[in-house]
C-alpha cells in the first residue's frame, strides 16, 4: 500500500514540476518576443520583404529582412481581414517612409495602406 501512495505521490509531482517548467518556458518566449522590441518607429524608415510573423492580441511582430517590426493594432475597414496583423502576409513588400504614420503593403501588383499608431 505504501509503494503504491509513494508511486501515484512520486508521478504528480513530477507532473507537477514539468507543468512548472513548460509554462515558465513558454512565458519567457513570449517575453521575448513582445517585451523586447520598441513599437516600429515614427521618424525612422523601413523597406522589405515580409519573412514571417507572429500575432499577439491584433499586435504583430514582423520579421522584415534583418529588422524585427513590433506594429501596434492597425485596422483598414475596406480590406478583407481587415485587420493588419492577419492581413500580412509572407512575401508581401513593405514600406514605410520616415516622419509618416502610414504603412504600404505590396502584393500582387497592388497597394494597401494601414494607418499605425505609435
Amino acid at each position: 500500500m505504501k509503494e503504491k501512495y509513494f508511486k501515484s505521490y512520486s508521478l504528480k509531482i513530477l507532473f507537477n514540476i514539468t507543468a512548472i517548467s513548460l509554462s515558465c518556458i513558454a512565458v519567457y518566449f513570449y517575453i521575448d518576443l513582445f517585451f523586447f522590441y520598441k513599437p516600429i518607429e515614427y521618424k525612422k524608415e523601413y523597406s522589405g520583404i515580409v519573412k514571417s510573423k507572429v500575432i499577439s492580441r491584433a499586435n504583430s511582430l514582423i520579421f522584415l529582412n534583418e529588422e524585427k517590426l513590433f506594429i501596434l493594432d492597425s485596422r483598414h475597414k475596406k480590406y478583407s481581414p481587415p485587420d493588419l496583423d492577419t492581413f500580412i502576409a509572407k512575401g508581401d513588400s513593405l514600406i514605410k517612409s520616415a516622419n509618416s504614420d502610414t504603412l504600404y503593403i505590396y502584393r500582387n501588383n497592388k497597394q494597401y495602406s494601414y494607418i499605425i499608431s505609435f
